[in-house]
C-alpha cells in the first residue's frame, strides 16, 4: 500500500469530528487556509476542506514478489509452552528466537537450561546472537499504524530493537548475567555471531555462548529488495513454468536472484572441556572464524573479495613450509614447555611451608601456564604470522591440509554478481594455498532449499554443514545450468564425502565472513 496525494478542485461537504481540539488538529496539519472549522446547528464540530486541500489516498500496488519461504500456517508458540499473553504481545521474531534457542538446547541434550549452573557460574553464559532489521511487526505498528491512526501497543517500541530477542531469551530461559553482544551484519549477522562468540569464549569471558541470527519477512522489506533487483521475480518465474521450489537457483546460468524467507537459527557454543564434563554431543568444531571488509566503492551490497585475506601469505614457496606447520614439531615444543612447567611447579612447591592457600595459588598458576602453552602450540600458533595463512594454519592445527577440505557452503544468493564472485574468490584461495589439481571442491548452495532469511542465513547454512559433517553426505542437485560438459555427464559424483574432516562456510553482508568447521 502507498499513499497517493490528490489536490481537490472544489470545496467538499462538511465532515463531523469528535471535538474542537480534533478539528484544530486537522487545520494545523492541512493549513488554516485549507480548512474551515465550525459548529453546526446541533452543536457538533465540523471541518470543511476547501479547494486546493491535499489528501493522501491509499492505493494497492501490483507486486511481483509473491513467493517466499514462510513459517507454516498454524505454527503457534503457545503449543511450545509460551503463555498466551506473551505470545500475543512480543514480536513474532522473538517467538522464533525463543523456539530456536530451546531447540538448540534440546539438540544438545539440555531440557532444563538451569542445568548449566551445575557446571558454570551465571556470568559464564553469554549471548552473541543478532539480527539485520529487528521486529518487523513492531515497526509496522509504530510507523504505519500510528500514521494511519490505528491502535498500537504502548510497548511496541521495545520490540523494534534488534537486541530484544536475546533479552527475552535471558529473561524467560536463562537468567544469566554473562556477556551479551548483538551483531548487526545484514546477511552475515549469524556468521559474525559465531566469530564474536568464539572470541568471547577464547578470551575467558564466557564458557557457553548462544550464537545465531534472526530476521522477519514483510512487505516493506520485500518491496525494497525488489527495487534493488536482488530477489527473484515471481511473475516472471511463474511465466516460465517454474514452481515456487524452483525459483531460487544459486550458481545456475538461469539464476534470477534470491527468494526471501524468515525465521531464526541458533547454535550453542562452548569449550570442549565443558561439553565433555556435561556429556553433551559435539556436532562440530569451530576451527576458524574471520571477518573482512571490501575495497573502496559506492555500492554497499556489491560483492567484494576482501575475504581473500583468509588465504593471505607472504611466501608462496610451498616446497619450504614453516616448521610450525609440522604437528610433530609443535608437539615436541609443547612437551618441552610442559616439562619446564612441571619443574617450576616442583621448585615452588618445595618452598611452601605447608601453606594450603599457596598450594591452591600454585595450582591455578600452573593451569594458566599450561593453557598458555596449549594456545601457543595449539590453535593460536599461526596468529600474527605473515608466512602462514589463517586458513592453512587452522587446518594444520588438526594436522590437515588444504586438500582435506571436503566441501564448501556458499552464501549462494542466486544473484548474477554474487555467485560468480564467490566462485572466483574460493578458486583463488584454493589455488593460492596449493590445493591439488584434480581435487575439485564441491559447493553447497542451501538457499535453493531454505530461501534467504537475511540475519539467520549463516546459522541455517551452518546447520546444513553440521549435517554434512555427521552424515558424510552432501545434497545432490545434479548440475543445474552447468556449463562444464565433464561435470554435466556425472551428476551425483560428489554425493558422498564420508571422512571429510573440514568444511568451510562463507557468508556475506557488507564485507565477508568466512568460517571453517571440523568434524568431531
Amino acid at each position: 500500500m502507498v499513499l497517493h496525494q490528490v489536490a481537490i478542485d472544489k470545496k467538499m461537504s462538511p465532515i463531523e469530528v469528535a471535538d474542537r481540539e480534533e478539528a484544530l488538529q486537522f487545520r494545523k496539519e492541512l493549513g488554516k487556509e485549507n480548512v474551515d472549522v465550525f459548529q453546526n446547528a446541533s452543536g457538533a464540530w465540523m471541518i470543511r476542506l476547501r479547494k486546493g486541500s491535499v489528501l493522501n489516498i491509499p492505493r494497492a500496488l501490483n507486486f511481483d514478489r509473491f513467493v517466499a519461504g514462510q513459517i507454516p500456517t498454524g505454527w503457534s508458540a503457545e503449543r511450545l509452552g509460551l503463555s498466551k499473553d506473551l505470545a500475543e504481545s512480543v514480536d513474532p521474531i522473538t517467538l522464533y528466537v525463543l523456539a530456536s534457542t530451546m531447540d538448540a538446547f534440546v539438540a544438545a541434550g539440555v531440557t532444563d537450561p538451569y542445568e548449566f549452573y551445575q557446571y558454570v557460574h551465571v556470568s559464564e553464559i553469554g549471548n552473541t546472537s543478532g539480527g539485520g532489521m529487528g521486529g518487523m511487526r513492531a515497526f509496522t505498528q509504530i510507523y504505519k499504524n500510528r500514521l494511519l491512526g490505528k491502535s498500537a501497543p504502548s510497548d511496541a517500541l521495545q520490540e523494534c530493537f534488534i537486541n530484544t530477542p536475546p533479552a527475552w531469551v535471558n529473561m524467560l530461559l536463562l537468567s544469566s548475567s554473562g556477556p551479551i553482544k548483538t551483531p548487526v551484519g545484514a546477511c552475515a549477522t549469524a556468521a559474525e555471531s559465531v566469530d564474536i562468540g568464539t572470541e568471547t569464549i577464547k578470551s575467558g569471558k564466557a564458557r557457553i555462548c548462544i550464537v545465531g541470527g534472526y530476521d522477519d519477512f514483510g512487505e516493506e522489506g520485500a518491496y525494497e529488495f525488489a527495487q534493488m533487483k536482488a530477489t527473484s521475480d515471481s511473475v516472471k518465474e511463474t511465466g516460465m513454468g517454474r514452481e515456487p521450489k524452483e525459483m531460487c537457483r544459486p550458481c545456475s546460468t538461469t539464476r534470477g536472484g534470491f527468494m526471501e524467507s524468515h525465521g531464526a537459527g541458533i547454535q550453542l557454543l562452548m569449550d570442549a572441556q565443558l561439553a565433555l564434563e556435561m556429556g553433551l554431543p559435539i556436532y562440530g568444531i569451530v576451527a576458524l572464524t574471520n571477518t573482512a571488509t571490501d575495497k573502496n566503492g559506492r555500492s554497499v551490497p556489491a560483492p567484494g573479495q576482501g575475504i581473500l585475506t583468509t588465504a593471505r601469505e607472504v611466501s608462496s614457496d610451498h616446497s619450504k613450509p614453516s616448521p610450525l606447520l609440522d604437528v610433530e614439531f609443535r608437539r615436541r615444543q609443547f612437551d618441552d614447555e610442559l616439562e619446564s612447567i612441571e619443574k617450576w611447579y616442583a621448585r615452588e612447591r618445595a618452598l611452601i611451608d605447608g601453606d594450603e592457600s599457596r598450594v591452591a595459588f600454585l595450582d591455578e598458576m600452573k593451569l594458566r601456564k599450561v593453557q598458555a602453552a596449549q594456545a601457543m602450540w595449539g590453535d593460536s600458533f599461526f596468529h600474527g604470522r605473515t608466512d602462514i595463512a589463517p586458513l592453512r594454519g587452522a587446518l594444520s592445527v588438526w594436522n590437515l591440509t588444504i586438500d582435506d577440505l571436503g566441501a564448501t557452503s556458499f552464501h549462494g544468493t542466486g544473484t548474477k554478481a554474487n555467485d560468480k564472485n564467490e566462485s572466483e574468490v574460493t578458486h583463488k584461495q584454493m589455488a593460492h594455498l596449493g590445493r591439488s589439481t584434480g581435487n575439485p571442491l564441491p559447493v553447497i548452495c542451501q538457499k535453493n532449499l531454505t530461501g534467504h532469511p537475511k540475519g539467520a542465513a549463516a546459522a541455517w547454512m551452518l546447520n546444513g554443514l553440521l549435517q554434512v559433517l555427521n552424515t558424510g553426505l552432501i545434497p545432490d542437485r545434479g548440475c543445474q545450468g552447468c556449463d562444464d560438459e565433464e561435470f554435466r555427464l556425472r551428476p551425483g559424483r560428489w554425493r558422498g564425502v564420508a571422512g571429510a574432516p573440514g568444511l568451510p562456510a562463507v557468508d556475506a553482508g557488507c564485507g565477508g565472513v568466512p568460517a571453517l568447521f571440523g568434524s568431531p
